[in-house]
C-alpha cells in the first residue's frame, strides 16, 4: 500500500502540482504583457496624437480582460493549491507506516479509502 500512495504522490500529485504552477505562472506574464503593452500604446497616443495607437489600446485592452478572465475561470493557483494539500495529507500516513515498519497500517488503509470516496 505504501508504494501505491507514494506512486500517486511522485507521479501524479506533484506533478500535476508543478504543471498547475507553470500554467498560472505563464498567463501571469502574459497578463503583464498585455497590460504594459496597453499602457504604451496609450502614452503614444495621447502624446503623439497617434490615431493607430488608440485602436490598439482597446484592442490590447480586450486580450488583457480576455487572459485574466481565463486566469480566474481555470483557477490554476487553487487546483495547485488541492495537488498539493491532497500529495502533502497523503505522504502523511505514508511516511508514519515506513518510518515504523511495525506500526499499524490502519491510518494508511483509512486514507486510500478516503481518497477513493472521494472524501479527501
Amino acid at each position: 500500500m505504501n508504494e501505491r500512495v507514494r506512486g500517486q504522490v511522485d507521479r501524479y500529485y506533484r506533478p500535476r502540482a508543478a504543471e498547475m504552477n507553470r500554467r498560472q505562472r505563464r498567463l501571469h506574464k502574459v497578463q503583464l504583457a498585455f497590460t504594459a503593452a496597453a499602457v504604451v500604446l496609450g502614452a503614444i497616443s495621447s502624446v503623439f496624437q497617434a490615431g493607430w495607437a488608440s485602436a490598439w489600446v482597446a484592442t490590447v485592452t480586450t486580450m488583457t480582460a480576455a487572459v485574466t478572465a481565463d486566469i480566474a475561470a481555470t483557477r490554476y493557483a487553487y487546483q495547485e493549491l488541492e495537488f498539493s494539500r491532497t500529495a502533502a495529507e497523503l505522504e502523511t500516513p505514508a511516511a508514519r507506516t515506513a518510518s515504523h515498519p511495525r506500526a499499524t497500517r490502519k491510518p494508511l488503509v483509512a486514507a486510500w479509502r478516503l481518497c477513493r470516496r472521494g472524501r479527501w
